[in-house]
């Protein structure tokens, strides 16, 4: 891919960040108001440009036609890490395709975890996790549910006396619960986010 000039890589950012938090790409007029140019024409220059230097594409006649490189979006997984002896290998095994998790649904949005009670699913307190909108859900699913306004995270389970709530703590004891009618199904758990370095970005500071 070609450089590019620092008011391109703005708008290239402005793009990126607009589709990890919204999970569509943004309209030519969301950026022109996020980005404070005076009209739409400097917009769509720039993203002509973008498209000409191989940074994304864009479908005509389409109000959300911007569609990123996957370049942009895929993180390559590089082999194994030990979390003992240092393993070094390095081959390219194949890619995370980041924009597809963010874009197959529109419905995505995000909950910081409170509690230990689905640590030993590797879920720990202050982690955020990142949920589809969904009134259903299936065995095996990791399910975000809601009673008299609050949310917790559970295993969706089967018996043979049909569906249940199963906790996964590393310590005290959380009993499965059946699923009753004060219980709502906010939506399925698609990732999860640790942050060791990685800061919230306030959407009114983007550009």
């Amino acid at each position: 891919m070609k450089s590019l000039t620092e008011k391109q890589d703005r708008v290239l950012q402005f793009i990126i960040n607009f589709v990890r938090d919204n999970s569509v790409p943004p309209t030519v007029r969301e950026i022109m108001r996020g980005l404070g140019f005076s009209s739409p024409r400097p917009v769509q220059d720039h993203l002509k440009i973008l498209q000409r230097k191989g940074y994304l594409t864009i479908k005509n006649k389409v109000s959300r036609g911007i569609e990123l490189s996957p370049h942009l979006i895929e993180i390559p997984v590089l082999g194994r890490v030990g979390a003992g002896k240092v393993i070094a290998e390095q081959d390219i095994e194949g890619y995370i395709d980041v924009g597809k998790i963010l874009t197959t649904s529109k419905d995505l949005f995000g909950l910081r975890v409170k509690g230990s009670s689905m640590a030993g699913a590797g879920i720990h307190d202050q982690d955020i996790v990142v949920v589809c909108r969904q009134p259903f859900a299936d065995p095996g699913d990791l399910v975000v549910v809601v009673r008299n306004g609050e949310a917790f995270i559970r295993w969706l389970r089967k018996n043979d006396n049909g569906l249940y709530l199963q906790a996964n703590a590393l310590e005290g004891e959380y009993p499965n619960e059946e699923l009753t009618d004060d219980l709502n199904m906010m939506g399925k758990v698609v990732f999860m986010l640790r942050n060791y370095s990685y800061q919230l970005v306030n959407p009114s500071r983007i550009g």
